[in-house]
C-alpha cells in the first residue's frame, strides 16, 4: 500500500492513466489491511481523480466481483469503475473512458509479463 501511495502520489497530473487490477489468486485481505488501502485512497481522492481515467478490477471469482461492486456503489471512487472476468474483457471495458487503450496489442505484451512474473500461477487465465 505505501508503494502505491507513492505512485499516485509522484504521479504527474499532466498525465492520465487508467489501472487494471487482475486478482489471481484466492483470499482475502485482512479487514486492517482493507482499511489501510481505503484511507490510503480516501487521502488522495483529488489527485485520483484528476489523474485516473477508469479502474477495473478482473478476477474469474463471481462472487468476488459481485463483493467488488456493492463496495464501489457505498464508497464510489473518484474514477469510472469496471468490473470483468477476465483482463480482456477489462481492458475492452477501460477502452470506453480510455481510448488509448488497443485490448490486442496490450494483451500480447500483459501475458508476456504475466508468465515471467507469475509462473506458479497455472490456474489464472487472462
Amino acid at each position: 500500500i505505501s508503494a502505491q501511495a507513492k505512485d499516485i502520489d509522484e504521479w504527474p497530473n499532466w498525465y492520465p492513466r487508467s489501472v487494471v487490477h487482475h486478482a489471481t489468486a484466492s483470499g482475502s485481505l485482512s479487514a486492517l489491511q482493507r482499511q489501510a488501502a481505503a484511507d490510503m485512497i480516501n487521502a488522495r481522492r483529488s489527485k485520483l481523480g484528476e489523474i485516473c481515467l477508469g479502474y477495473v478490477f478482473c478476477t474469474q471469482s463471481g462472487l468476488t466481483r459481485g463483493v467488488s461492486k456493492v463496495i464501489s456503489w457505498l464508497a464510489p471512487p473518484p474514477y469510472p469503475t469496471f468490473h470483468a472476468a477476465s483482463v480482456v474483457d477489462g481492458l475492452t471495458s477501460l477502452r470506453a473512458v480510455d481510448p488509448r487503450i488497443e485490448p490486442r496489442i496490450l494483451i500480447a505484451r500483459y501475458m508476456s509479463l504475466f508468465g515471467k512474473y507469475l509462473p506458479t500461477d497455472k490456474g489464472a487465465e487472462v
